[in-house]
């Protein structure tokens, strides 16, 4: 039934209450929109996570470039190659997780304190700076419950001494905006207004116990099958660097680290935990 309202009808109030209902609904769908559908990393998306579906991601603008490196050589500033930092403003070669937890973000998850770095990339020797990075945490194949990185974890990604092409199971380029994309071992053209998108796969198997180890490799393993391997039996994120570029060629590129092949990336876990175990159990369960 409508009643009369200064010329216009307007709806009684049981069915006022309908059209605002199905209004909210409306909304939550829109806010609530699957995860997964950001996975072709598009330009400007933005991150609504949905419970159980299986990824997050957080995008972190680059906060500044050094010849530091807090993982391999501790305590020793300009000891590094150039390496490109996003996340955490403060990141250095002093770092420790209790400096990382007091720094600021460029993450819009102001929850993600954390310290991601790759190392600087050249054209024709002209240094090329990155646009963002999608750091993406996925629950990945395999049945078993995903538990968060433990605070103060540090890994490496990748062969930095690499000439040849690595396993694209690892890392490979691809443009953004293109789903399903494989990913290749060489930088690849891309549609005008895409950017050219280096992926760092890292392992999602933690031995239990290890926040680092000599190689800063070891106490890590990556998933076979689905399944963590003997000795590493704690299922942690399936983290995804993809980091973002206007590349001004695809030929002729190359890393501070060496050929275009060395590629590789460095995280040092210093979100704010509660946020990160919640976002886990929110979203990766």
């Amino acid at each position: 039934m409508l009643h009369r309202f200064g010329g216009l009808s307007r709806p009684t109030a049981p069915r006022r209450h309908l059209i605002l209902s199905i209004s909210a609904a409306l909304v939550a769908v829109a806010v609530f929109a699957p995860a997964s559908t950001l996975a072709a990393d598009r330009p400007g998306s933005s991150l609504r996570p949905a419970p159980h579906d299986g990824i997050f991601r957080s995008t972190c603008l680059p906060s500044h470039a050094a010849k530091d490196d807090p993982i391999v050589h501790p305590g020793q500033p300009g000891a590094s190659h150039q390496h490109e930092f996003f996340g955490n403003v403060t990141t250095n070669a002093d770092s420790t997780y209790r400096t990382l937890r007091g720094g600021a973000t460029t993450c819009r998850i102001a929850g993600d304190t954390a310290a991601y770095w790759v190392p600087s990339l050249y054209a024709d020797g002209q240094r090329v700076a990155p646009l963002k990075v999608n750091a993406y945490y996925l629950r990945g194949r395999g049945r078993g419950r995903t538990v968060a990185f433990p605070a103060g974890l540090k890994v490496i990604a990748g062969d930095s001494g690499s000439t040849a092409a690595q396993s694209v199971a690892i890392t490979g380029w691809k443009c953004s905006g293109v789903h399903p994309a494989s990913l290749s071992p060489d930088p690849v053209a891309c549609l005008a207004g895409g950017h050219n998108v280096l992926v760092i796969r890292f392992p999602d198997c933690w031995n239990g116990h290890d926040l680092d180890s000599t190689n800063h490799q070891s106490h890590m393993a990556y998933r076979v099958g689905g399944a963590c391997p003997a000795g590493y039996p704690v299922r942690v994120p399936r983290l995804s660097l993809n980091v973002h570029y206007q590349l001004p060629v695809v030929t002729g590129l190359t890393l501070v680290s060496g050929s275009i092949y060395s590629t590789h990336a460095d995280f040092f876990n210093a979100w704010n935990q509660v946020v990160l175990a919640r976002l886990v159990r929110a979203n990766l369960n």
